[in-house]
């Protein structure tokens, strides 16, 4: 079904200060716990092996649910650049791998067993919250190894390290057909952007096309204060490499640009 998302919801709901969910104000879920810090969704997140939109006390669809907003961006995803149920998909900067999850549920919904869609999808994410909390932030699709390496993602395909960890969790390979950056680009300065799109474009598998290396932006979030780039429209930064694509971080996420 169709999907609407008030992005102030979310806000409400997920504090990106610390990568968590704060407690429902308003809504009950069937049955269900209203705390939504990571374990308590678990508790009700797409009960296996289900792939099921969060319902209200009524029994009608609750968008503003995070178990929704991700399904929502994935659908996006998935209808934007044609991503099929065997790609194999590696986000970049995925914090507690709430989209590399979702993921893997989508590829269970469409007849891809557990073990296969895990994998066929991986994440990356080295900040110090994710790498101390990955144990209590990620869901066991993600873990059992980890699925979420603590390395820099500019260490790239080419560093053996890097090389060794992702064949060891993605089916023995390091390369994917869908290269996904979840809200990074903006952090590294115009200067460094040369490296970081380079170094990201080394996961992807020599048959994919380079428009199927995706940057998820934020539109005109201005991170230079913090030493990253200037705010630029999703127009602005696919124009920074126009092989790549890019996709709005924000809803109703319909806005992106397919690479050349």
């Amino acid at each position: 079904m169709s999907v609407t998302w008030n992005e102030a919801m979310f806000a409400k709901y997920y504090k990106m200060t610390v990568n968590a969910f704060d407690p429902d104000s308003g809504g009950v879920l069937v049955g269900q716990s209203t705390t939504y810090s990571r374990a308590g969704w678990h508790s009700f997140a797409w009960p296996e092996p289900q792939w099921n939109y969060a319902l209200n006390s009524n029994n009608s669809y609750f968008p503003d649910h995070p178990m929704n907003y991700f399904r929502f961006r994935v659908e996006k995803l998935v209808a934007a650049f044609s991503i099929q149920p065997s790609s194999r998909i590696i986000v970049l900067g995925c914090g507690g791998g709430f989209l590399p999850e979702t993921f893997i549920w989508w590829k269970m919904q469409q007849g891809i067993a557990q073990a296969t869609a895990q994998s066929q999808v991986a994440g990356v994410d080295n900040s110090t919250f994710i790498q101390a909390n990955v144990l209590t932030e990620s869901h066991p699709l993600m873990l059992n190894p980890t699925r979420i390496l603590n390395r820099s993602l500019l260490d790239g395909t080419g560093l053996n390290a890097m090389r060794n960890a992702l064949r060891n969790i993605a089916g023995g390979s390091e390369f994917f057909d869908y290269v996904i950056t979840e809200s990074v680009i903006e952090s590294y300065t115009a200067a460094e952007r040369t490296n970081f799109l380079n170094q990201v474009a080394t996961y992807k598998s020599a048959a994919a096309p380079l428009r199927n290396i995706i940057h998820i932006v934020c539109p005109n979030w201005d991170a230079s204060a913090d030493g990253g780039s200037v705010g630029m429209s999703v127009a602005e930064w696919a124009a920074t490499r126009n092989t790549h694509s890019f996709f709005d971080y924000n809803y109703p996420m319909t806005d992106f640009v397919v690479g050349a």
